[in-house]
């Protein structure tokens, strides 16, 4: 492919990529020459007119390659669009889902607009949830709690990409260790999935995703048990939590928290009908 022109290099693309994309085999080439020649797809053959030099051949073959073998197109391009942001993804951090801004919108829905506040992100990967948060309420300030000291440098970047760093902190401990409140807000999207139900996800999840963010053991309710509990201690007297959960894991997780004197005061569904976030706050 020496000395190729951009429509050659689309339309070779889109051929290669039918298999596994269909219909969208058009379009997801677009967005893998867009990485590659660094420009948005949708100035493709406005801002780049020249053959593609044999660097930039050899690249969109490495990332025909890796989509090849179902790996996200987040994940190839490094980024994934998350409520009004790009965030930056790794290995190190789940690639975050649009289910998730059920969450998002759970807690603006109730945090205060002015009083200085502070809400803490157990499990924060990207940093996704507390960064979207963040730019929707400059009254607040806060932490992003991860294990991974990889997710927390991707978190970190994302803090400063999107304007909020001056108002997060990132800690590396397992759950709430060494972590003191009180918090106003607590939140979290945990491994939810019992570990075995893994092999049954889909390719670009299971083989992409980390492994710690996917599975907490064997019920999928282990992240919540300690989550609770940490509830419990670090939730200020007229604070509240959001947790996401997994399909069908509501009672579960309801009664869990209940056992820490949690009770539940609203439940959000996502776009796809699925009971996707609950709320609780301290029982009087």
């Amino acid at each position: 492919m020496s000395n190729t022109s951009l429509e050659e290099a689309l339309t070779f693309a889109t051929k290669a990529l039918r298999p596994i994309a269909g219909e969208r085999a058009r379009f997801e080439a677009r967005l893998l020459m867009g990485h590659v020649l660094g420009v948005e797809p949708s100035s493709l053959g406005l801002t780049h007119t020249a053959p593609l030099s044999p660097f930039q051949v050899e690249a969109l073959g490495r990332a025909l390659e890796r989509r090849l073998a179902h790996e996200p197109i987040s994940r190839i391009m490094g980024k994934r669009a998350f409520w009004t942001f790009e965030f930056e993804i790794s290995p190190h951090t789940l690639d975050p889902r649009p289910d998730s801004e059920t969450l998002v919108e759970a807690v603006l829905a109730r945090a205060p607009q002015d009083a200085p506040s502070r809400i803490v992100d157990f499990g924060t990967g990207s940093g996704c949830l507390l960064i979207s948060i963040l730019s929707e309420r400059p009254n607040l300030t806060g932490v992003g709690v991860d294990i991974s000291q990889g997710a927390l440098d991707v978190a970190a970047r994302n803090a400063r990409a999107c304007g909020v760093e001056a108002r997060t902190t990132f800690v590396c401990t397992d759950w709430d260790a060494g972590v003191s409140g009180p918090f106003d807000i607590i939140i979290s999207n945990p491994p939810y999935i019992p570990h075995q139900d893994v092999g049954a996800l889909a390719a670009d999840v299971k083989n992409f995703d980390p492994l710690g963010a996917l599975t907490p053991g064997a019920s999928g309710l282990e992240a919540y048990a300690r989550l609770s509990q940490a509830c419990a201690r670090l939730l200020s007297p007229h604070g509240f939590c959001a947790m996401e959960i997994g399909q069908g894991q509501e009672k579960d997780v309801g009664a869990l928290f209940a056992s820490q004197g949690l009770h539940l005061v609203s439940q959000h569904k996502d776009l796809q009908g699925i009971m996707r976030c609950l709320v609780f706050e301290k029982a009087p």
